[in-house]
């Protein structure tokens, strides 16, 4: 399962039952690695490490909730998305960080459960919501009308439950 960036270019890599398979003509090398694994670190939360590396736990607020995101900021992290991944528990979520402020849209390919997803701007401001996104919606690509430098997923039903709008402002600890 995974969810892909998508910027109007099908060429990529993707981690399939524990192997890194190439699609298209990708513009950048095979990861080193094995492909979505998890580890235990002593007295932390679960650590999320793939061949992108490790990823940074963040926290952030958004509305009157506080949620643990893994912080996703290169190219490889942001295309590798959720791979890995059998679910997203409640208070989790996964953050993607852009460069550049712009109009970013994602996909379902390969998912295996539906997720919310929420555009924000460089001003922290929400942009967009899409919720209940579902694999069955795959190969619909949303949210490339939003402008956004960062992208939020979390579980389906989280900006429903906690009355997440267009133009709240999100906080992001460092």
């Amino acid at each position: 399962m995974s969810i892909r960036f998508f910027s109007g270019s099908e060429d990529y890599w993707i981690c399939e039952n524990g192997t890194w398979v190439k699609h298209g003509n990708p513009s950048v090398e095979m990861p080193i690695g094995n492909c979505g694994n998890i580890v235990e670190k002593k007295s932390e939360s679960k650590i999320y490490v793939t061949q992108c590396g490790e990823y940074a736990k963040k926290e952030i607020k958004i509305g009157d909730k506080n949620i643990s995101v893994d912080f996703s900021d290169t190219d490889c992290k942001r295309t590798l998305g959720l791979s890995g991944r059998e679910s997203l528990i409640k208070d989790e979520g996964m953050l993607f960080a852009f460069e550049k402020q712009g109009n970013y849209g994602f996909w379902m390919k390969d998912m295996k459960f539906p997720i919310d997803i929420i555009w924000i701007k460089e001003d922290f401001s929400v942009s967009g919501i899409v919720g209940n996104f579902s694999p069955e919606d795959y190969p619909k690509v949303l949210g490339n009308n939003y402008l956004a430098k960062y992208v939020l997923e979390v579980p389906t039903g989280f900006s429903a439950e906690n009355n997440i709008k267009v133009g709240n402002i999100i906080s992001i600890s460092e």
